[in-house]
């Protein structure tokens, strides 16, 4: 157990470095992307991915399962963990073929999904097809990540998932310069994907003697055992991925390919952080699953809840830190007019609270597997999306779509807000505003310090370094009572740690 806490602390370690480097990253490239192509076809870009998502929701594959299976010890070390392993990769690379033949169908009709004008017809597909190409892969070598993660190699696995966006970022640049146009894109994607999970195969191999490329037996049991696991899970994925997925499309149909440029620019950085917490938060799934599998959910609550009222501290902190500075971002980055609006980016706040609620709920859904009414709740939950967003936006215009996307996204966090209470017998509700009223005092300080920097300050790019610095330092103190980080005693023992290496030389020196 506790080389398992070690191991979760490191993957959170690791994800937050990493989150660090991501956002460095994913906007450093950026305006390199834009060097060598139009704001249009960058849409484009965006748009294809959307599609991507959308249908890769027919990926039924066992890996969620494998992973919540395999992180009982008892039976990872046990006589039957081969037998599983091998009819769960004959599934997979049953499933693999299939959806490379639905990948191959929809390509004919990426352009009509997307409404493109004759000239980027062709491209489009051929873009598609390499994006839908490094999905097949990531099903056919599914279950080595499955693997590690349920052996607690959450670190290895955080950094190899970054490999594969700083090799694809790095390929781009290269692909563009040599003038391959939006095909490079998918050029990269689907090479620094092959290439990782050969990496990850190795590393399966090497430490744990398992090779899942030529399955020796096929057991229907083993299968029959998941398919309601799986079932469940990738209705609640619909729920989850398919609007938002679904929303790039609509969107691109709906307001054109710029827009879908300019909310992709101005949602970057409210769209990680709840990627990054998420990412946190699926650290702790195995142990989470464990408890379940060992019938000891009670010792959960107490853990659980002081992770979700820091969590939704967090939210509420991040939530104002964009309001007060992500536009001055944007301007600064790429510019003032690739800055979405004020009336959009409201609606984007909005929806990064429920994205953020969502991660947490989620891992108590997932790791129980008590799924109960959530499957039918995510059909009605498309459902809605897609005739309320229409409906609202025939009769106001673009901001209707946006506040019917938002609606339907309202069903599925209230729902599961319901379930993590029966799952747990807790009042999460309690905790929630548990969580605000411990903002309320930050929240202040921020207003406060916001103000004072802009009638001090004039140039935008020092008030959006100090406000940045004033509301990290101010949210480190006030958090202490969650994370147990005292900045006050921090700085104190880093000042002493200094002094005495100090010390150390000079004497050494003497």
């Amino acid at each position: 157990m506790q080389t398992h806490k070690k191991s979760i602390s490191q993957g959170i370690a690791s994800d937050s470095v990493i989150f660090v480097l991501t956002i460095f990253l994913s906007f450093a490239v950026i305006p390199v992307y834009l060097h060598f192509i139009s704001l249009e076809e960058f849409g484009i870009y965006i748009a294809i991915q959307g599609i991507i998502a959308v249908i890769s929701l027919a990926d039924i594959g066992m890996p969620m399962y494998s992973t919540k299976k395999m992180s009982s010890d008892d039976f990872f070390n046990s006589d039957e963990l081969m037998p599983f392993l091998n009819s769960a990769q004959v599934f997979q690379y049953l499933l693999a073929l299939a959806l490379l033949l639905l990948g191959i169908t929809v390509s004919f009709y990426v352009d009509s999904i997307l409404d493109l004008n004759t000239t980027y017809s062709n491209i489009s597909q051929e873009l598609f097809l390499l994006f839908w190409l490094s999905v097949v892969v990531g099903i056919l070598f599914g279950l080595n990540h499955a693997i590690l993660k349920s052996r607690h190699e959450l670190k290895y696995m955080n950094i190899a998932v970054f490999m594969i966006l700083l090799l694809s970022s790095v390929l781009n640049i290269l692909f563009l310069y040599l003038d391959y146009g939006l095909l490079s894109f998918g050029i990269s994607i689907l090479s620094s994907t092959i290439i990782v999970n050969i990496f990850i195969a190795s590393k399966v191999y090497l430490d744990y003697k398992i090779n899942l490329f030529i399955p020796k037996e096929f057991q229907k049991k083993y299968i029959a055992e998941g398919w309601q696991y799986i079932k469940q899970f990738q209705l609640l994925k619909i729920a989850q991925v398919s609007k938002t997925s679904l929303f790039t499309v609509l969107l691109s149909n709906y307001g054109g390919q710029i827009l879908v440029a300019q909310y992709n620019i101005t949602n970057k950085v409210p769209g990680l952080i709840p990627g990054f917490i998420s990412k946190i938060i699926m650290n702790l799934f195995p142990s989470i699953s464990a408890h379940f599998e060992n019938g000891e959910r009670q010792k959960l609550i107490p853990y659980f809840e002081k992770i979700f009222k820091l969590g939704v501290f967090t939210t509420l902190f991040c939530l104002y830190a964009l309001y007060a500075l992500n536009e001055t971002f944007v301007s600064l980055w790429v510019g003032a007019d690739k800055f979405i609006g004020f009336e959009i980016f409201i609606f984007i706040l909005l929806n990064f609270i429920i994205m953020t609620l969502i991660s947490f709920t989620g891992i108590i859904i997932h790791s129980s597997g008590e799924f109960k009414k959530m499957p039918l709740i995510a059909f009605i939950e498309v459902i809605v999306f897609v005739s309320l967003s229409y409906a609202l936006y025939k009769f106001i215009g673009i901001n209707g779509f946006f506040i019917g996307y938002l609606l339907s996204m309202m069903l599925g966090l209230i729902y599961s807000l319901h379930l993590v209470n029966s799952i747990l017998s807790i009042n999460i509700y309690k905790w929630i505003i548990d969580g605000s009223k411990r903002f309320v005092l930050l929240l202040v300080l921020m207003i406060i310090s916001e103000y004072l920097i802009n009638v001090a300050i004039e140039s935008l790019m020092a008030q959006f370094l100090l406000k940045g610095t004033v509301f990290i330092v101010l949210f480190i103190f006030l958090s202490g009572s969650y994370t147990k980080i005292n900045l006050l005693r921090f700085l104190v023992e880093f000042y002493r740690a200094t002094l005495r290496r100090i010390n150390k030389k000079l004497m050494g020196g003497g």
